[in-house]
């Protein structure tokens, strides 16, 4: 048992598109980097590009510029506490609470544990 044919027949003197001699003449003509080559006057050869990112260019900038943003995100909330912001009177409260007790044990006078006068403080 043969299966049908189902291909498109074509009349032997009748071609159906371009002859394969015009298929070639284009093909080479699309090929040849005289007629699409880029530049002002086409042709095989392309210009150089010699312009560098601005990291290339500036290096040590680039570096310093990093390594100062990443301090900066890092230590910036530290810095803004100490420096800039303003305690409220609940901070402020338990602050005096710390220091009072610091100074009822001793420690606020020395961190070794001795008074000013020489003597340890008393443990109850």
């Amino acid at each position: 048992m043969s299966y049908p044919d189902f291909r498109q027949k074509f009349n032997r003197g009748d071609p159906v598109g371009p002859s394969a001699e015009d298929l070639k003449k284009k093909y080479i003509l699309k090929r040849r980097k005289e007629f699409t080559g880029p530049g002002k006057f086409g042709g095989p050869f392309r210009e150089q590009n010699f312009n560098q990112s601005f990291p290339q260019r500036h290096p040590k900038f680039m570096a310093f510029a990093l390594v100062s943003t990443s301090l900066a995100i890092f230590f910036g909330p530290f810095i803004y506490d100490v420096f800039f912001k303003t305690q409220t009177l609940e901070e402020q409260y338990i602050a005096e609470l710390k220091k009072r007790r610091m100074k009822e044990t001793g420690v606020w006078y020395s961190p070794f544990n001795v008074k000013p006068d020489g003597n340890k403080p008393d443990y109850k």
